[in-house]
């Protein structure tokens, strides 16, 4: 059984590793923040996403999200798998995987 000062003693342990991390990585994570800011990070070649429903409502808050930023969420007339959805994106997956039913 974990005591308190032991989970305090790991998160603190943790904490300092994940700054040691930043501070020997800081030039090549300063370099990713100020490119995410580019033009060409913008600008993706992705015309839709699929999101599968994972069973919580994680899922519809994510939804409730894009909504309120003005991103246009489409739901499944029915139950459909990923392979369905990418035939109608004209993508060909191998995967198999259902994916989510939204009420719109």
């Amino acid at each position: 059984m974990l005591t308190l000062r032991q989970r305090v003693f790991d998160h603190y342990t943790n904490s300092i590793s994940t700054v040691r991390t930043a501070v020997e990585n800081r030039q090549p994570l300063l370099s990713y923040f100020r490119n995410s800011f580019t033009e060409d990070a913008r600008k993706g070649n992705a015309e839709a996403f699929i999101i599968a429903d994972n069973g919580n409502d994680y899922t519809y808050e994510f939804v409730n999200i894009l909504r309120q930023h003005g991103v246009e969420v489409g739901g499944a007339a029915e139950n459909v798998t990923l392979d369905d959805a990418y035939k109608l994106l004209g993508t060909v997956s191998r995967e198999n995987v259902p994916l989510m039913r939204v009420a719109l």
